[in-house]
């Protein structure tokens, strides 16, 4: 279909549809939507209006009612990918959240265990990171620190 829409003019390609919708019908097929749905992904050139006007001039009794039924088939695909987009985004931001949960509570239990009470302003700095990266970094230096003091001046300097 691309290069139906290369080789003709939008009025050519407008004649054209018609001249295919008409047969397809004849034939009894249940295959102009499919027809026009390929043809209007397939090309620019041709605007819902002129797949408008082919099918309501051609199926003069039926083509009102197809207009709409392909036109809400054309938004319920637009909603579905669009809400299957949203749902696959909402799992990527949920996913990192808990990676980054989880790494947090890694880097203040990691400490608890080797130094006891952690102050509660190293847990609200680390709180504040959200770089998966610079927790597992600090991860490891609250495992080889001396000290809870060593730990801040990393935190420190993590910060910065």
């Amino acid at each position: 279909m691309l290069l139906v829409g290369e080789t003709y003019g939008r009025g050519d390609i407008s004649i054209l549809a018609t001249s295919l919708v008409v047969i397809l019908t004849d034939l009894q097929m249940d295959v102009p939507g499919i027809f026009l749905k390929y043809v209007a992904s397939g090309t620019d050139r041709v605007k819902s209006d002129d797949i408008g006007k082919a099918i309501t001039g051609i199926l003069e009794d039926r083509g009102e009612d197809i207009m709409p039924t392909l036109a809400e088939q054309w938004i319920e695909q637009g909603l579905e990918k669009g809400l299957q987009q949203g749902l696959q985004e909402g799992l990527q931001k949920r996913l990192q959240k808990g990676k980054l949960q989880t790494a947090r509570e890694a880097v203040i239990e990691t400490l608890e265990l080797r130094f006891g009470v952690v102050p509660r302003s190293i847990i609200k700095e680390i709180d504040k990171i959200e770089e998966l990266t610079l927790l597992k970094m600090l991860h490891k230096q609250s495992v080889i620190v001396e000290s809870l003091d060593q730990f801040k001046e990393v935190l420190v300097v993590a910060m910065a």
